[in-house]
């Protein structure tokens, strides 16, 4: 049910999580959740488009279930944009073709088979308002269109709870000498650096299936959830002094963070509005993982631990 709406707001979700991450490389100041001026550009050219030129936008299309390619889809003689202006069914040939309440609480009610998608619902919901904006006698302007569609990518939508560790999960050793942070430091390192480069990229896998709209695509995720299931599995096993164990119980939740956002894009075909949940957290566990790297670089530096140019423990302090 209107699966490709939220495949184009998926398709904008993975825009912005990269446009993100480029601001961070840069050192630029960003928000996420707030759409940068790209993104603001791309989302404007697609709420544009209108492939048949019927009078109804290529989303609107997928609102009304009417074709992109098709300018009156129940040949009637009367364009698809013009029946829904005056407040008739583009699917229902006229005369006697009027938008009446049991026809619309037909197309806002979910009447399938089966448990409902998170996909189904908030769709339902985005075509009652869409209707609701229409019935009030005055045309939708760009900025109604858009700020229409962007409520759902701007309010992150609900996702499973997550396990959160806690300083219970740890094998907290006691000591806090200088040698004990510095083989901490090392068996870290050792850990990332075996990790490292497993796989393609997530995001990479998730844009080659939202374009192609092909759901076998994202089996190669599998890959890379392991790699991160296991960099977390093995950080909990992992003996830490004391004087790191918040910063590791920090590092253990960002990692479950991230396989939790990786797992959930595997919906991007099926449920895309579930997967866009998703994209919404995943940024802020890599932020999460990469600030709590910071606060130990300056955990070892204050504790006088020096790793040697050869030690794995070097990268955590570059």
């Amino acid at each position: 049910m209107f699966r490709r709406i939220f495949l184009i707001l998926l398709a904008i979700g993975i825009v912005a999580v990269g446009l993100y991450f480029a601001f961070k490389v840069k050192k630029q100041e960003t928000v996420y959740g707030s759409l940068s001026t790209e993104s603001i550009g791309k989302v404007n050219a697609i709420l544009e488009r209108d492939a048949d030129g019927d009078g109804l936008k290529d989303w609107e299309e997928e609102l009304w279930q009417t074709g992109r390619d098709t300018a009156d889809s129940d040949g009637d003689g009367s364009a698809d944009g013009i029946e829904v202006s005056s407040g008739r069914n583009p699917l229902k040939a006229g005369p006697g073709d009027a938008l009446d309440e049991k026809t619309l609480d037909e197309k806002t009610t979910l009447n399938q088979q089966g448990e409902p998608t998170l996909t189904d619902i908030i769709a339902r919901d985005l075509f009652a308002r869409y209707l609701q904006l229409k019935q009030e006698g005055r045309p939708l302007d760009a900025e109604d269109e858009r700020q229409l569609l962007l409520q759902f990518f701007n309010n992150p939508l609900p996702l499973e709870a997550v396990v959160l560790y806690t300083l219970a999960d740890l094998r907290v050793l006691e000591e806090q000498d200088t040698e004990s942070l510095r083989e901490y430091g090392n068996k870290l390192a050792r850990i990332f650096k075996k990790y490292a480069n497993k796989g393609t990229n997530e995001l990479n896998i998730l844009t080659d299936a939202v374009e192609r709209e092909d759901g076998s695509i994202l089996k190669e995720l599998d890959e890379r959830i392991d790699v991160y299931k296991g960099m977390r599995d093995e950080l909990l096993v992992l003996e830490v002094p004391a004087p790191l164990s918040q910063n590791h119980v920090d590092l253990l939740n960002a990692m479950n963070g991230i396989v939790q956002s990786v797992s959930g894009m595997k919906f991007a075909i099926s449920d895309p509005a579930r997967a866009l949940g998703s994209i919404g957290a995943y940024p802020h566990s890599f932020e999460l993982l990469a600030n709590t790297f910071a606060e130990m670089k300056r955990v070892f530096t204050a504790q006088g631990v020096i790793f040697g140019s050869s030690e794995p423990g070097k990268a955590i302090m570059e």
